[in-house]
């Protein structure tokens, strides 16, 4: 409590609070620079995450941009395609200004002599497109012209002209007038034989104006001439561009197209098109612009979101660490300041003092931490793109797009967290007692052991509650608080458990024992556990999240590896390579793939995507064959399957995967309707584990597939060998037949597992720099804290030097209390991030991204994360005593004289 005595006097000036801020910084340099870097690494984590994946955001909306043009509205089917025969309907509706029919692919190009680049395609009809994608339109307006001048310019294999196969493709979409009207006679072809490239996509290539690209399609190889430069959003982004009839001829898409893309006139209201759109066609989908890039952002949204946490969490440890640094400092700076309480100071200038060492650590921090924040940005950008591994965008770089305001909130965060970290050591300099502090220091008194331990078991009743609150639009928040609370239930719990601890020890090891310097330690931590407390704080948080976000990914990465073996039993996996449908196996090439000699048995594989409703992500659908009276033995399943009896007899059996199940709540028995034409109704008889597609999928077999759809095609092959059989021959013998008209991608199942396994850990590359960061974290604060405390007794020292301990004594005591107290910290910090685990295993994971998994415990790195950090604790208090006790004992307690 402040001195009574104290006289008043007149408020100091703001010049005696900077000359002791300064003082502090010249007492103990290397505590304060830890807090700042610590305050600095929390800003610099959070910035750089957000930067990165703002600059992907917007690289990825400028792409949209570009490709959307105008466009109000899109209009697609619900497996990716719509019959051309609807854009005369759609042009036709009320409130539409344009439409402009797309189709959006991918192709294979390659120039002589290299290997073949897949590239995004976009097919339009230039006419149409001049009203709502002008940038596009004007990259095929300056080739309007007939076919390849070369007399050879076919399509090699095949001698048919490819100009006139274009003019043919049956109601091509080119066939407009210029206003915008469909013409009833074919027109002539524009730029049949044309591709526009970006400059990214003409890099990867090699090539220039008028250079020949070949491309394989399903109906052969086409020779191409680059004639036009599409546009793009960034300088990475790759992108070809060519008019929409030739890719309905080459992509084998007569008749059909992608999507169509409507501009409104003004006023009109995008709902009520969707409404007349679905009177049209009741399977066709309608969503606009800015939903796309929102379900762009939502897609990836869960893991910007799980960084940016982890990321603040570091930031909360350095706020520990800024505690300790001005534990230290009060104590440093008691006496000079009990001193001029007793000079005349006000009683509330021994706070405002720290306040302004807080504000200063705080400023530099957050400043320091915003260019770190920036320049992290800008390495990851250029080295794993804006996906940051996770695959959301692509990995090209993207341009950094810093944003003001987000800086600004990240460096007032940090700013919070310094003067957060200053609360509990102000609130004792504001009681300080001036008189009593000459004589003996700042005093740590005991915690209130009981008031702690009640706010402990408080904030563990509400973490333990909030853990069975629902995700808050698509994100576990409550998690997240759940596990803040925990955190603090677990400091609050340190002081106690420490006092406890040495109590327990104390009476255990009474000073008759043959160790003194040990005894003396643990008398002290039984004294005065506050002052250790405070520097554990940030040790708990950090081992913490090391333990738990360890315990996480190992545990992930060890299910989704058990994953692999059971979905990958075959020898090889055969991949058609080749532009357009997916569906790139006709039934000769499956054919000839089951009669290779060596090959044993051949299954099939139809992937496609599916727009379950209006606003919603599609999800995959998987047709493959399946054993009807076991089909566990072709899929994971988690649990029971429907019986084939009762109502659901007559419905079509379907597999959901878990995210399906936790997104969709498609469980076992739920009902569906599948949007293909006069199909019955399906029903989910199983719940399979799937960690490819985070938004969900169904599998349904093959044969029913096929009954519904009339497409008889595949796009993947699994092969299963005959014993003694050599892979490197068969995979040799299918290209030899498949080529040149489809280019093989083959691996076998090591490959495959391999392969994933590293995408897997690219994807939690950053997540693992962060553990790292925060386990740097914690050693530094460990190391600084009982540095400077070490430095602050150099009192106490001399005092035990008087009384006869030897350096090498007060060395082993100081030694001695960092091995408890770090232990103890280690400790309970292991076992916070135990449970912390298993709320991201069973609560964040299956929220978040969809995902469920089994725990596996990593206690090698546990264990050797926890050894590092004890013993370099103990070391760095070892030798920074043997420093300070050995001033001369006379020097050390002079001021006691």
């Amino acid at each position: 409590m402040p001195d009574p005595a104290r006289p008043a006097g007149a408020a100091p000036s703001a010049s005696v609070l900077v000359w002791l801020a300064q003082a502090a910084w010249r007492q103990q340099p290397g505590t304060l620079l830890a807090a700042v870097v610590a305050v600095a690494l929390g800003v610099a984590l959070a910035s750089g995450v957000h930067l990165v994946n703002r600059s992907a955001l917007t690289a990825f909306a400028g792409a949209l941009a570009t490709v959307n043009g105008q466009a109000d509205v899109r209009i697609s089917g619900p497996f990716g395609s719509l019959e051309d025969a609807l854009l005369e309907p759609i042009e036709a509706l009320a409130g539409v200004r344009a439409a402009s029919p797309v189709i959006e692919s991918e192709i294979l190009l390659n120039a002589t002599g290299s290997t073949s680049v897949a590239l995004p395609l976009l097919a339009i009809d230039p006419f149409r497109a001049a009203a709502i994608q002008p940038a596009l339109a004007a990259t095929l307006g300056g080739e309007l012209v007939g076919p390849l001048d070369d007399p050879d310019a076919g399509t090699g294999d095949d001698p048919a002209d490819p100009a006139s196969r274009a003019a043919g493709a049956d109601g091509g979409a080119s066939s407009a007038t210029a206003d915008g009207t469909a013409d009833s006679a074919p027109a002539a072809p524009l730029a049949a034989d044309r591709v526009a490239l970006s400059p990214a996509a003409r890099r990867a290539l090699g090539v220039d104006d008028g250079a020949i690209v070949h491309a394989r399609t399903p109906l052969g190889p086409v020779r191409l001439r680059v004639a036009g430069v599409a546009p793009a959003a960034t300088a990475d982004e790759r992108l070809a561009v060519m008019d929409i009839a030739a890719a309905q001829w080459w992509l084998d898409m007569t008749g059909r197209l992608t999507r169509v893309d409507v501009r409104l006139l003004p006023g009109s209201d995008p709902r009520a098109i969707a409404e007349q759109v679905r009177e049209l066609d009741p399977n066709l989908v309608t969503s606009t612009p800015d939903a796309e890039r929102s379900r762009m952002s939502n897609l990836s949204r869960a893991y910007r979101v799980n960084l940016n946490v982890l990321a603040l969490v570091a930031l909360l440890t350095g706020g520990f660490i800024v505690q300790a640094a001005m534990s230290l400092a009060a104590a440093r700076l008691a006496s000079s300041l009990a001193l001029l309480g007793l000079l005349g100071a006000p009683s509330a200038f021994a706070a405002r003092s720290l306040w302004v060492l807080a504000l200063a650590v705080g400023t530099v921090g957050a400043l320091l931490g915003l260019l770190l924040g920036l320049a992290l940005a800008w390495s990851l950008l250029q080295l794993v793109g804006g996906d940051l591994g996770g695959g959301y965008f692509a990995s090209q770089p993207a341009p950094l797009h810093p944003d003001a305001v987000a800086l600004a909130g990240f460096a007032a965060l940090g700013l919070v967290a310094a003067l957060a970290g200053t609360w509990g050591p102000a609130r004792r300099l504001a009681r300080l007692a001036p008189m009593r502090t000459l004589r003996g220091g700042l005093i740590d008194p005991r915690p209130d052991r009981r008031r702690r331990l009640l706010a402990s078991a408080a904030l563990a009743a509400l973490a333990l509650a909030l853990l069975w609150a629902p995700a808050i639009g698509g994100l576990p928040w409550a998690a997240y608080v759940s596990m803040g609370c925990a955190l603090l239930a677990a400091i609050a719990l340190i002081g106690p458990l420490l006092g406890w601890l040495a109590s327990r020890l104390e009476r255990c090891f009474p000073p008759a024992w043959r160790s003194p310097p040990a005894w003396l330690a643990i008398a002290r931590l039984a004294d005065q556990p506050g002052a250790a407390a405070i520097a554990l704080s940030g040790v708990v948080a950090s081992f913490a999240l090391v333990t738990a976000m360890g315990v996480m990914v190992h545990s992930f990465r060890s299910s989704v590896d058990q994953w692999l073996l059971a979905v990958l039993p075959a020898d090889l996996y055969l991949r058609a390579r080749t532009a357009g449908s997916n569906g790139a196996f006709d039934q000769a090439a499956q054919e000839a793939l089951r009669t290779i000699p060596g090959v044993e048995s051949v299954r099939f594989l139809r992937s496609l995507e599916l727009t379950v409703t209006n606003g919603t992500a599609p999800i995959t659908i998987l047709a493959r064959e399946l054993d009807p009276a076991d089909p566990a033995r072709d899929l994971p399943l988690t649990g029971a399957i429907l019986p084939v009896d009762g109502e659901a007899a007559d419905c079509l059996r379907v597999f959901a995967s878990e995210p399906a199940e936790i997104r969709l709540g498609w469980r076992l028995g739920t009902r569906l309707t599948l949007p293909f034409p006069g199909a019955p109704c399906a029903i989910v008889a199983g719940v399979w584990r799937d960690y490819a597609r985070q938004h969900g999928a169904l599998v349904l077999a093959l044969a029913d597939y096929r009954r519904l759809s009339g497409d008889d095609t595949v796009g993947d092959a699994s092969l299963t060998l005959a014993a003694g059989t050599d892979a490197a021959s068969v995979i040799a013998e299918a290209r030899r037949r498949l080529q040149p008209r489809i280019e093989l991608q083959a691996r076998s199942a090591g490959e495959i597992r391999a392969l994933s396994l590293d995408i897997f850990d690219r994807s939690f590359a950053l997540t693992r720099a962060l553990e790292a960061v925060a386990l740097l974290v914690g050693l530094f604060g460990v190391m600084t804290t009982f540095a400077g405390e070490a430095q602050a007794r150099q009192r106490e020292f001399g005092l035990l030097r008087h009384l006869g301990f030897t350096r090498r004594q007060i060395t082993i005591q100081f030694a001695s209390e960092a091995l408890l107290s770090i232990g103890v910290g280690v400790a309970l910090g292991a076992a916070l991030g135990a449970l912390l685990a298993q709320v991201l295993i069973h609560r964040v994971n299956p929220q978040s991204f969809h995902w469920r998994m089994s725990t596996d415990w990593p206690l090698a790195s546990i264990l050797a994360s926890a050894f590092v950090l004890i013993v370099v604790g103990v070391l760095a208090a070892a030798l920074v005593t043997r420093r300070s006790a050995g001033q001369a004992p006379i020097v050390a307690v002079r001021a006691d004289w």
